[in-house]
């Protein structure tokens, strides 16, 4: 049998006369509470006492308690926040939590913390929104600015990456297409325009990028023949060097002129070169 919040009040008040009547007819609180067990007991009602066993509640309007509840906090709330709360014990959160699941997919469970779909992409938006200003973003300073819980942020936020949020993810480090192609026209200017050896571990920095982007980068460069050089080094040593093709013309032009000039060459001016190590 399925009871209503309307019963529920219509039993609330027919024990409120009683209550109210004269003489042996009146019952005691502890009598209350044991007409309403009695009648919960054969499954007349169903409901839920709380936790002081003051009042009690239907488990439809618990439900109903605790979507707003949630909605009301925002879009996210912690089970044991609202069992406090709603003055009821944890089982019965837990409990209907399950049910809120089951019937609709408004809401998820995270991190022991129910959130409101509308609030997860509220923060989609807001990631959106900032990557458009910024173009690259840390994860863990957003985790820290938005004072948000990392399984929250990437189990529910990061997972729309591809859908509701317009980016892409390395490591700790989120970047946009547009971001991501603007690097790619300064890293083929760059080494264009470099004349001596060069550390790619510095020009990955310079344009903030993860070592992992940063090569996929100038692998697609380099496949395009834009790029006027060759790697000397391994990449996974983080020693790799840019040697520009301009380098070696200038090196055997300077070093050719140091010969008919001085008829030698010193050593230190050769490592300086870059010639010998």
């Amino acid at each position: 049998m399925t009871t209503t919040w309307a019963d529920i009040q219509r039993l609330a008040a027919d024990l409120q006369r009683v209550q109210l009547a004269e003489g042996t007819k009146k019952l005691s609180e502890r009598n209350c509470v044991e007409v309403v067990s009695m009648l919960m007991a054969s499954k007349a009602i169903d409901v839920v006492f709380t936790s002081d066993g003051h009042a009690y509640l239907t488990k439809k309007h618990l439900l109903t308690e605790i979507k707003n509840e949630c909605i009301g906090r925002g879009g996210r709330v912690s089970l044991s926040d609202l069992a406090h709360t709603l003055n009821v014990d944890y089982e019965h959160i837990e409990n209907s939590v399950a049910v809120i699941l089951k019937q609709s997919s408004s809401f998820v469970l995270c991190n022991a913390e129910l959130i409101a779909r509308d609030y997860v992409d509220s923060l989609c938006m807001e990631l959106n929104e900032r990557l458009s200003e910024t173009g690259v973003l840390s994860a863990s300073q957003l985790i820290k600015t938005w004072d948000l819980p990392s399984e929250i942020f990437y189990g529910l936020v990061l997972t729309e990456i591809g859908s509701k949020v317009e980016a892409m993810i390395d490591g700790d480090t989120i970047y946009t297409s547009p971001y991501l192609s603007a690097q790619r026209n300064l890293l083929r200017a760059i080494l264009n325009a470099l004349t001596k050896v060069t550390p790619m571990a510095k020009l990955s920095a310079h344009l903030n990028l993860s070592p992992s982007i940063f090569w996929s980068i100038y692998d697609d460069l380099a496949a395009n023949n834009e790029v006027p050089g060759t790697v000397a080094g391994g990449r996974s040593s983080n020693l790799a060097h840019y040697v520009p093709n301009r380098h070696g013309m200038l090196v055997r032009s300077f070093v050719l002129k140091c010969f008919e000039q001085e008829k030698m060459i010193a050593t230190s001016t050769l490592k300086k070169l870059s010639i010998v190590h």
